[in-house]
């Protein structure tokens, strides 16, 4: 039985999809101000939410599920509601303060997924890579890393193969290189699998 998504009743017909946020509401909330929408926003309340931004780095971790979710961003941002710039500080904030291991995994992915690439992101994904003690959060680094900055990441990937003593790690980044075809990762290729001999 569909589900509103602001109230969470059932309902047996059919619910009315939010063309700001693509979400499913009941027809009492099926209006973009009854169910509070985030996305669909005037020029005032941008600032608002650029305000909220700041407050997510001021208050940290215990705000981030008040603003905005992952998938909320990634629903912003491809439907342009949310800018390029302001997504990669959204999803690097939930990176950098979430607990939440998923949660900052899927946002790295996001990065990825977006191709939301600056300086700062791969300054950031490096420290991230470099420092991090999660490997699953390792993992998803390494993947985007490849992916955004094949380039720029053939150095620090080549410290990675030198210096890292996961198991885990190092076959995520042996399995990613093996599927990315790609002239800057070729001589990763070869000093990687040379290391298996």
């Amino acid at each position: 039985m569909p589900i509103c998504q602001y109230c969470g009743g059932e309902f047996h017909y059919f619910l009315f999809k939010c063309k700001w946020c693509d979400m499913l509401y009941c027809l009492k909330h099926r209006l973009p101000e009854n169910h509070k929408c985030i996305f669909m926003t005037s020029r005032k309340e941008r600032k608002g939410l650029i305000s909220r931004k700041t407050q997510l780095y001021q208050k940290g971790t215990d705000q981030l599920s008040e603003i905005l979710t992952p998938e909320e961003i990634y629903i912003g941002a491809k439907n342009k509601i949310i800018n390029k710039s302001d997504a990669i500080e959204f999803l690097i904030a939930i990176i950098e303060l979430s607990d939440d291991v998923q949660i900052r995994v899927e946002s790295i992915a996001l990065l990825d997924k977006l191709s939301l690439k600056n300086k700062r992101v791969f300054k950031i994904l490096e420290s991230i890579l470099v420092s991090d003690q999660n490997i699953e959060v390792k993992n998803a680094v390494i993947k985007t890393i490849l992916n955004l900055f094949p380039k720029d990441g053939v150095k620090l990937i080549e410290w990675v193969i030198d210096n890292e003593k996961s198991d885990s790690v190092l076959k995520t980044l042996k399995d990613t290189i093996k599927a990315t075809d790609n002239q800057y990762i070729d001589s990763l290729k070869n000093k990687l699998f040379d290391n298996d001999n």
